[in-house]
């Protein structure tokens, strides 16, 4: 669903232009997978409604809907019904890594002349739609499938390559992966020290990776990689952090070093309890 914040619609749209009178859609769109079954599972639900809409939904004119979209394999599917809740239900293998999905209220005839009693004096209560146009935006989330399955794995959104002429470890963060640049003349010993030892690992470089991503969330240039979609839904899911993704301010230092704990769970307590018992370890041995 591309709509422009900017654009001037020849129709309102609940949700989006100002054009209604009241408040906005209180929406509740969640998404799970059914690990049994491989199946993910969208669930619209609305805590509010408006009055006019409802309307036009009891008249056969308009219908809740659901679509999905994953650009990497060209999938696409939708779900429509005139009551709520609505589920679509799709196999977890129809996507790769994200897709979007977009929850809204379309027209599914041509409407003409409607008598909508709660829009600006702009449309002077009549209003047209054709058919297929969006009469409620509703929301719409960009999707990390590793991060609603609720399993990380750290090779999904890290990987290393071994860099010439550098004495310490580098970051980028313009691919789908955060890459850790290694210095060349210690990349096969930290090889078997990151399978050896991934906590060490996780504590004292991996750690510092997620923690500048953090500090990189907000640069327009990275929205769409893997890497950043999957710290911000991440992000989303705490309920003690003081970040605002809706804004522009850089998160501080500190609050990108409290995500990277947390997505690690605790990493440098991690590696300090691993360093002891390894020297435990060399002690005995």
């Amino acid at each position: 669903m591309k709509l422009d914040k900017n654009a001037i619609y020849p129709h309102p749209i609940w949700g989006w232009t100002e054009d209604f009178i009241g408040e906005e859609p209180k929406v509740n769109l969640e998404i799970t997978i059914n690990d049994l079954d491989q199946e993910i599972v969208i669930r619209l639900s609305m805590e509010n409604s408006n009055e006019d809409i409802e309307k036009l939904i009891e008249s056969g004119c308009a219908k809740y809907q659901i679509v999905v979209e994953c650009s990497k394999t060209f999938f696409s599917c939708k779900a429509q019904s005139d009551s709520l809740p609505l589920e679509l239900r799709f196999p977890a293998s129809s996507v790769y890594n994200t897709f979007i999905c977009a929850a809204s209220i379309v027209a599914v005839k041509k409407i003409n002349g409607f008598p909508f009693q709660n829009v600006s004096d702009d449309y002077e209560g009549i209003v047209d739609f054709e058919r297929g146009a969006t009469v409620a935006f509703l929301e719409e989330k960009r999707v990390s499938l590793r991060a609603v399955n609720n399993s990380i794995n750290l090779n999904n959104f890290i990987s290393y390559v071994r860099k010439e002429g550098i004495d310490n470890f580098e970051y980028k963060f313009d691919g789908d992966k955060i890459q850790i640049g290694c210095p060349s003349n210690i990349y096969r010993a930290f090889e078997n020290f990151d399978g050896e030892h991934p906590s060490l690992s996780n504590g004292l470089i991996v750690r510092d990776a997620f923690l500048q991503g953090v500090l990189n969330i907000k640069k327009a240039i990275y929205a769409e990689k893997d890497w950043c979609i999957f710290l911000k839904e991440f992000i989303q899911s705490l309920t003690d952090t003081n970040i605002d993704l809706d804004n522009d301010i850089t998160p501080t230092y500190d609050e990108a070093c409290d995500v990277a704990d947390k997505l690690l769970s605790n990493p440098r307590e991690n590696a300090i309890k691993e360093f002891s018992a390894q020297l435990n370890q060399e002690e005995y041995e």
